[in-house]
């Protein structure tokens, strides 16, 4: 599923079939979940510029390539990057929210200082350094899955669900699709924080993990997705 930061925060009750995009990794499409159309941008000699619509799917069709790199949608064709259905294409920038996409994904939580969210004994969410050992790089302690049907961040391990309990932040057993509050979360496109529904921040530090108020100058609160679902596609 496809999910641009800007639109999805506002989405009470969850992205929608309407909302559901599928990525083809072998064809490098995006096609619509209901309506079977792929998203195709198409040079335009009226404006000057290259326009954003769906139309039948056609594997060949160089209009309909995309590529997913460092959460911005890259338009294979032109170089360019998607905004929104409804604006052209633009020069892609990725410290621009307005281009922030992302999918249902396995990733990597990373903090300053080449450091990662994991988890140690007893369910407690820590920070521990990124291995120098390339064997040990892709520990599977450290990988998540964020799911943004259900707003949550699922250990990619034991399957337990990140949750705040007060201050704390632990990992719990998953409430399902109708999860509770104290396990939603929006990982902010704008200031890479992880907010909880209830507008409070996650603070990962020495100390374990926490639920704070959000402070955009706050390191510890500074959390990017290093996706694992796409590797190939990452910006090196």
């Amino acid at each position: 599923m496809l999910v641009q930061d800007a639109t999805w925060k506002t989405l009470v009750g969850g992205p929608t079939r309407l909302e559901r995009w599928i990525y083809h990794t072998s064809t490098l499409q995006l096609r619509s979940d209901r309506f079977g159309d792929c998203l195709d941008a198409y040079w335009n000699p009226a404006t000057q510029a290259y326009a954003v619509h769906t139309w039948w799917c056609d594997s060949a069709n160089p209009n309909q390539k995309w590529v997913p790199q460092a959460h911005l949608l890259r338009h294979a064709s032109s170089k360019l990057c998607l905004v929104s259905m409804a604006a052209p294409l633009v020069r892609c920038n990725g410290t621009d929210p307005a281009q922030f996409w992302t999918t249902s994904e396995r990733v990597y939580l990373s903090l300053p200082w080449r450091q990662r969210v994991s988890v140690a004994s007893g369910r407690q969410i820590v920070q521990e350094p990124i291995p120098e050992d390339f064997a040990t790089w892709m520990l599977p302690n450290m990988q998540w899955i964020v799911d943004y049907d259900t707003k949550t961040i699922v250990h990619g391990v034991s399957g337990l669900c990140m949750t705040s309990d007060n201050v704390t932040v632990g990992l719990q057993p998953c409430d399902g699709a109708g999860a509770s509050s104290n396990q939603q979360w929006r990982v902010d496109g704008t200031t890479t924080q992880a907010v909880q529904q209830g507008g409070l921040c996650l603070r990962v530090d020495v100390t374990g993990a926490h639920l704070t108020s959000c402070v955009a100058s706050d390191l510890t609160q500074r959390i990017s997705l290093t996706w694992l679902t796409y590797p190939r596609m990452l910006t090196p």
